[in-house]
């Protein structure tokens, strides 16, 4: 289908964001160009992911490196992935919240220390389950063309 057609699919996503082709299901293909800078905010969304399952906690060097690692993402990949990155920032901050009030258990009561291991661990499910979904989310975007 011809590019013009294609954006009639989705008349509001902008230009540069994939579209499915209706007789394929297929993405728009991208650029070695284009790749090369998507290819790094992928990287360091999936190299926070890991770091915070490897080490059950989120420290604000890392938190603000990823901010900083990912700020680009609405002009490389459209509102959604920016979101969806904005989503992660905050959960991010949330497990730092829970993980830093448990490194002082002698300040809560046994039922005040049980729900914060709760939401740290609710938070921490959380992180595992988007492995999957980070590589599905920017798949559509990292397609390359042939030759």
């Amino acid at each position: 289908p011809s590019t013009w057609l294609a954006s009639k699919s989705f008349p509001n996503r902008p230009s540069s964001e994939p579209r499915s082709t209706p007789a394929n299901g297929t993405f728009a293909k991208v650029s070695l160009d284009v790749y090369d800078r998507r290819l790094p905010v992928y990287l360091a969304a999936r190299d926070f992911l890991v770091k915070i399952i490897r080490d059950a906690k989120a420290s604000w060097k890392d938190i603000a490196r990823f901010a900083q690692d990912t700020d680009q993402a609405i002009f490389l990949f459209g509102p959604d992935l920016a979101d969806y990155l904005r989503t992660i920032y905050k959960k991010a901050v949330h497990l730092n919240f829970y993980s830093t009030r448990l490194e002082t258990p002698e300040r809560w009561s046994n039922e005040e220390w049980r729900r914060l291991v709760d939401e740290e661990g609710k938070i921490l499910k959380w992180f595992e389950n988007e492995m999957d979904s980070l590589r599905h989310r920017f798949a559509p975007f990292m397609t390359l063309k042939d030759g």
